[in-house]
């Protein structure tokens, strides 16, 4: 069984283009009572840290660069504020680092409860290597939020609009996926939805995909760190991003 945490939903927020994965984890903060915590990685690398990890003033730092960072500073206390006023009663803070998005955010998942990333409409993250990096060492759940909604919801073959507290669940072995089961009822519980659970021994990816275009989130399991675990993971992700375009939940087991 997973580890219950009570450490705060982590968002990685890269700009504008992270809006959906911001929203969804300030829904899911304020729903939940836990903290809500923007990380954003700045340009600097790490030869601008000291040994201790502070900012190192001097020559070698690019005017450009400093402007830049002080600029995304500013932008990102103004999303936090702004998150404030929609949300009065969550407790919002701020992280900046000077290193890899995906690291960072692998090194908070062993204390978060929660970690969220944006991808776009193709799958690919607002941030590089970012989804790749944290669905391979993540620690805690992980949520990958599509930056649109269900593609082709005009077209009638599309499937269904997303029903209100619906969560589908993926599962390949039912006894060893109650961690996924479990975050999904949770959740069905807290917003008054329900749960539907598909047995992907049974049904095919395809089918997985269908359902989840009709659900507020789909939930899987990730099972073991090995490469072709790996693989099939970030392969099952991408077709749910891609086809269902809805959030997808990765429970680790």
């Amino acid at each position: 069984m997973a580890r219950q945490r009570s450490g705060s939903v982590v968002v990685g927020y890269a700009d504008g283009s992270s809006e959906s994965a911001l929203a969804w984890a300030a829904d899911e903060a304020a729903s939940t009572g836990l903290r809500l915590t923007l990380l954003h990685a700045l340009a600097g690398e790490a030869r601008h840290r000291s040994s201790h990890g502070d900012r190192v003033p001097g020559p070698s730092i690019d005017h450009v660069e400093l402007r830049a960072e002080q600029n995304a500073v500013s932008e990102v206390a103004d999303v936090a504020e702004r998150v404030r006023g929609a949300y009065p009663q969550l407790d919002v803070t701020t992280t900046f680092v000077h290193e890899h998005a995906g690291r960072s955010l692998v090194e908070v998942s062993h204390e978060a409860a929660l970690l969220v990333v944006g991808a776009g409409p193709a799958g690919q993250t607002s941030s590089g290597g970012v989804l790749e990096h944290v669905l391979a060492r993540a620690e805690c759940t992980l949520v990958v939020v599509p930056a649109a909604e269900v593609p082709g919801t005009d077209d009638p073959t599309s499937g269904s609009p997303p029903q209100d507290g619906l969560v589908v669940v993926g599962v390949e072995d039912v006894e060893q996926s109650q961690d996924a089961i479990g975050y999904g009822s949770a959740r069905a519980d807290r917003r008054g939805g329900s749960v539907t659970v598909i047995d992907l021994t049974a049904s095919s990816l395809d089918d997985l995909c269908r359902a989840g275009r009709a659900a507020d989130v789909v939930v899987i399991e990730a099972f073991g760190r090995r490469r072709s675990a790996r693989h099939h993971l970030r392969a099952t992700v991408d077709a749910l991003v891609q086809r269902a375009g809805r959030p997808v939940v990765v429970v680790r087991g």
